[in-house]
């Protein structure tokens, strides 16, 4: 017996009221955005522990098996490639309750944060004497003397310096910091970074809404309290959803509350 989570929206107007049901994991899909969306996948292996007679197999169970002791792990897809049929899962269900096969998800997340470099300057040549000792040394490579020089005129306004802010700001390229890399001069780091630029987080965070904005954000979450209801059911999946219920929702004109459909 499997419990099943629906939700319910009933939208009441003036004109009437409109409801319909869907499953939990719609809303979710539905509401999150597609880089937040985990996906997973089915994978089956063989469980070289279990002790089973190939005799009572039936000719696809053996053809699964036989798949499996070729190859370490099987995805869904390949087993419905396999068998040459979409549905599957009721006899990987049965090798699973034989103890036969393993069944795991491997979950993979979409979401990639944006990252960015930033250059550092090696500790030692924060001493004025180190320092004047670069300089001598660079004053053969006027491009990579050029690209230091600009790294110290942002340090006076920056905190952090990024790689490509040192590149425009020089009017140097990548080869030319590359090398002062190497030569250890320089170091690199890469940071995690929020996708919104300075200004746009400073415009978000000081945000304020005037006087008939601020109204209107009031009466937009009343009426949506007042006319929206959801309600979570925990069905016993003992028979099929009545049709008309999945296609009409409860009867126009009530609110929802909570029921149990048998």
């Amino acid at each position: 017996m499997k419990n099943l989570l629906l939700i319910i929206f009933s939208l009441h107007s003036g004109n009437g009221s409109l409801s319909i049901i869907c499953f939990l994991g719609e809303v979710m899909q539905a509401a999150l955005p597609a880089a937040l969306k985990l996906a997973s996948e089915t994978r089956i292996t063989l469980n070289h522990s279990a002790d089973f007679d190939k005799a009572l197999l039936s000719d696809k169970e053996f053809l699964i098996l036989d798949a499996l002791e070729l190859h370490s792990e099987l995805r869904v897809s390949d087993v419905s490639k396999l068998l040459g049929q979409k549905t599957v899962f009721p006899l990987l269900r049965s090798l699973f309750e034989k103890n036969i096969i393993v069944i795991s998800e491997e979950i993979t997340e979409k979401f990639k944060p944006r990252k960015k470099s930033f250059i550092l300057l090696n500790p030692i040549y924060k001493d004025s004497a180190n320092r004047k000792i670069l300089f001598d040394v660079l004053e053969r490579a006027p491009k990579q003397l050029e690209l230091l020089l600009a790294y110290f005129k942002l340090e006076k306004y920056q905190a952090e310096i990024s790689k490509a802010d040192l590149i425009e700001t020089s009017g140097s390229s990548a080869a030319v910091l590359k090398t002062l890399l190497d030569k250890e001069i320089f170091a690199q780091e890469d940071k995690i970074v929020s996708r919104l630029s300075i200004e746009e987080m400073e415009t978000f965070l000081k945000f304020e809404l005037n006087v008939a904005q601020e109204n209107a954000l009031k009466q937009v979450q009343s009426e949506f309290l007042l006319n929206v209801c959801v309600n979570i059911l925990e069905i016993r999946w003992e028979s099929t959803i009545p049709n008309s219920m999945i296609q009409n929702g409860p009867k126009s004109g009530k609110r929802c509350s909570r029921e149990s459909i048998k």
